[in-house]
C-alpha cells in the first residue's frame, strides 16, 4: 500500500510551502496547487486521499473548490483552513460536508491530528463499502443454492416484495433457510444500507413476551 496521498491548496506562497514541508516529513505524498481551479485540474479521487484548502481565495475559493469536489468525490474528506475564521464560517463549512475547519495560524500537530481523523474516516469509509458490496454479493439469488421449481417461485416472490414497505413472515422447519431469505429480502431492498437485525424469537425468555 503507498503513501497516503493530500493534495493542499493555499494563495499564500509561504503557508503552502510550510504545510508541504511538513506534511512531506509526516510521511505523504503531496500535491499543491496555488488557486481552486489548479487544484481542481490536478484533483483526482485515485490519487488523492485528503484535500486541505484555504477558504478565501481569489476566483474559485474554498467552498466552491469543495462542492466540486465533493461532486466528483464524495468519500473524499475536505479540510478547510482560513486566517479570517469566525464560527459562522466553520458552522457553514460544515454544513457544507468540510471534515474539519482549522483557523490559522495553526501548528503542525494541530494539522497532523485532522489528518489522521480524515485518513482514518475515509479508511473506515471504504471497508464499510466493501462489507456491505460483500453481504449484497452473498445474498444474490444466484449465491442461494436451489434450482427447483419451488426455489424460482421463493425468487420470484423476493423480487416483489423487496423493495416494498410490506412486512413479510417467513415459515418453515430448522434449518430451511429461513434466515437467508430474510437477508436475501433485506440486501436486495432499498434497505440495504441499513442495519440487518435477525431475532431468534424462540430463545427469547417468556417474561419479555
Amino acid at each position: 500500500m503507498g503513501k497516503p496521498a493530500i493534495l493542499v491548496v493555499d494563495d499564500e506562497p509561504e503557508w503552502l510551502s510550510r504545510c508541504e514541508r511538513f506534511l512531506k516529513r509526516a510521511g505523504l505524498e503531496v500535491t499543491t496547487a496555488s488557486d481552486g481551479a489548479l487544484a481542481l485540474e490536478a484533483f483526482d479521487p485515485r490519487d488523492h486521499d485528503v484535500v486541505l484548502t484555504d477558504l478565501e481565495m481569489a476566483g474559485l475559493d474554498g467552498m466552491a473548490l469543495m462542492r466540486r469536489v465533493k461532486e466528483l468525490s464524495p468519500e473524499t474528506p475536505v479540510l478547510m483552513f482560513t486566517g479570517y475564521g469566525t464560527i459562522q464560517d466553520a458552522v457553514a463549512a460544515m454544513k457544507e460536508g468540510a471534515f474539519d475547519f482549522i483557523t490559522k495560524p495553526f501548528t503542525p500537530d494541530q494539522l497532523k491530528v485532522s489528518i489522521t481523523r480524515a485518513l482514518r474516516h475515509r479508511q473506515l469509509e471504504a471497508e464499510n463499502r466493501s462489507l456491505h458490496e460483500q453481504l449484497e454479493d452473498r445474498f444474490r439469488f444466484d449465491n442461494i443454492v436451489g434450482r427447483s421449481a419451488a426455489m424460482g417461485r421463493i425468487f420470484d416472490t423476493i423480487r416483489k416484495i423487496a423493495d416494498t414497505p410490506a412486512s413479510v413472515l417467513i415459515t418453515g422447519g430448522t434449518g430451511t433457510g429461513k434466515e437467508l431469505i430474510a437477508r436475501s429480502i433485506h440486501a436486495n431492498s432499498k434497505r440495504k444500507s441499513g442495519p440487518f437485525v435477525p431475532l431468534n424469537c424462540g430463545g427469547m425468555p417468556e417474561q419479555l413476551g
